[in-house]
């Protein structure tokens, strides 16, 4: 029977949670009803209130707006066993084919001609011999409406080391806890999607909880499962000693609470996307002392800012994920400069990069952090490096000449609009790697021409060969590259005003960037004034 908090299904597939058994004012037939929370919030009519014919409001149950419903228990189901899902879906050897002589039965696709055609499923009974429950290791139930473990699990599951039950109706801890302890060796469990909740406080020291159930479990996924606490969290820690990998994304996990050094020893992953947090520090504090911790996966939280690390935080960090936060500043990006082990960086969709391509975005991020070995799951080479280090000093060092001139610079756009009329140390918080790619690549990027020339062989050292290619295919201009031998003062302004009396492409209209090398990414050359002899030493393969 039914039973408040327990999960349901109706005929459509949209599953919700019992909030209400009894009668309701307004229904046309007497008996029991179930109040119903649907998880899609357009699935019902109401927020769990119904109004009678006088007019008085009758509230069973709480809800969003057009979440809720009332509806006859006949019309919802409450699931299957564990066990039952299993044998529905691995059958045996000799059930019914799906596809007898390999012909899928009823199914046809229309000919060019307008005739049917059969379609053939070639292979079932070599598939199904390697599903058989007794030879399987892995199962995957998703979406099979589990909603408890049912009797026999140890005997056709005892041997399982991998369960995936995504998008099942489980409701109840205490249900997972005796699945697990009737699969000792069970090392995975996905659990996405079903309602399961918090973890009661006192659960692990019920006398009715399975002890060592989850002692061997490595890995387990428990996104949008409605947890509302980091309590639940904490709780889980007490009885999961073996735990590698944790994933708690889009539950709110907004109260974060420090975790010691001694809890999660072998963690080495942990997503928790979209869980509503909102600060960096109270993420170091709550998860910078996790001993094993490698990947922190943090997407589509409301952080608005990094800060630089502090001393035994994240000692193990070599990887980190941040697309679609609130970044907004080149300052949080060399903060991610003080982790020392950081390796590989996920960071996309934030505010910092809005208006700006990948071929702008992702040369800086890379010459910021020199330990970055993969940024956007794509390998940096050493040419790559090598390039975007060159590309960013040059910036660097157009920044402290106009400072040097008591010009105003605009840094940053939203945490260091300021004016700055001195070079020196305030270059170093600017650019904190200034100094160390100025020594490493300083004499490489002197501008064209300087040396002891002089008369014509000076102009000659201060003339630049470059190959113009024309990428604007619907300009009307000639496709075909160019080669020309340019000024090194010549700025870009000017060159613009060149490539419209070559290619018949507007100034304002034009996006000029430049290749090193034929394999190179191209960085895009945007500051009217700078001239191009800022690129410094090119080779004969550098192209615009």
């Amino acid at each position: 029977s039914f039973v408040v908090g327990m999960r349901v299904e109706d005929g459509d597939g949209f599953k919700g949670t019992v909030r209400y058994i009894g009668p309701v004012a307004t229904a046309k037939s007497a008996g029991d009803w179930l109040g119903i929370e649907w998880d899609v919030s357009s699935r019902g009519k109401h927020d769990g209130s119904c109004t009678d014919s006088n007019n008085v409001v009758h509230q069973y149950f709480t809800c969003a707006q057009g979440a809720g419903s009332f509806v006859k228990p006949s019309k919802v189901h409450r699931g299957k066993t564990f066990v039952e899902a299993l044998h529905e879906k691995y059958v045996s050897m000799d059930a019914p084919q799906v596809a007898p002589d390999d012909i899928l039965p009823d199914a046809y696709v229309v000919t060019a001609k307008g005739a049917l055609k059969s379609i053939e499923f070639v292979g079932e009974k070599k598939i199904r011999k390697r599903q058989q429950l007794d030879e399987v290791t892995k199962v995957a139930l998703r979406n099979c409406g589990v909603s408890t473990c049912g009797d026999g699990v140890a005997e056709v599951a005892g041997h399982f080391i991998e369960v995936d039950l995504q998008d099942n109706l489980l409701s109840n801890w205490d249900e997972v806890a005796t699945l697990c302890s009737h699969i000792p060796g069970l090392k995975s469990l996905q659990l996405h999607g079903n309602k399961i909740k918090n973890v009661p406080p006192d659960w692990p020291d019920s006398p009715n909880f399975p002890r060592s159930c989850f002692d061997r479990l490595t890995t387990l996924a428990l996104n949008f499962c409605g947890i509302t606490s980091f309590a639940t969290v904490a709780c889980l820690e007490r009885v999961l000693p073996s735990i590698e990998e944790l994933y708690v994304a889009a539950n709110d996990l907004s109260d974060l609470t420090p975790l010691s050094p001694t809890q999660f020893p072998r963690l080495r992953v942990f997503d928790l996307s979209s869980c509503g947090l909102t600060s960096w520090s109270s993420v170091c504090e709550c998860l910078g002392k996790l001993a094993s911790l490698q990947e922190l996966i943090l997407d589509s939280n409301p952080i608005t800012e990094l800060l630089p690390r502090q001393e035994g935080q994240f000692d193990s960090l070599t990887r980190l994920s941040l697309t679609a936060t609130r970044l907004t500043s080149w300052v949080d990006v060399d903060a991610l400069e003080t982790y020392p082990n950081l390796s590989a960086l996920r960071l996309t969709h934030v505010p910092l990069f809005s208006g700006r391509g990948a071929s702008e975005v992702r040369p800086e991020v890379i010459a910021r952090l020199s330990r970055l070995h993969i940024f956007n799951a794509s390998l940096i080479s050493h040419r790559e490096r090598t390039d975007a280090e060159k590309t960013y000093l040059r910036k660097a060092l157009r920044h402290e000449s106009a400072l040097a001139a008591g010009e105003t610079v605009e840094i940053d756009p939203v945490r260091l609009r300021v004016e700055l009329r001195a070079a020196g140390p305030l270059m170093q918080h600017i650019h904190p790697r200034f100094a160390a790619l100025n020594d490493k690549y300083g004499a490489e990027l002197l501008p064209l021409g300087v040396g002891g020339e002089s008369g014509i062989q000076s102009m000659a050292a201060d003339m630049i060969s470059l190959t113009l290619q024309n990428m604007a295919f619907t300009s009307g201009g000639s496709l075909e590259p160019l080669q020309k031998k340019l000024p090194a003062t010549l700025t870009i302004g000017k060159l613009r005003l060149i490539v419209k009396q070559l290619f018949g492409v507007e100034p304002h209209l034009q996006s000029l960037a430049i290749r090193q090398y034929k394999d190179s990414v191209p960085t895009l050359m945007d500051e009217d004034e700078a001239t191009i002899g800022i690129t410094g030493q090119l080779t004969d393969h550098t192209s615009m």
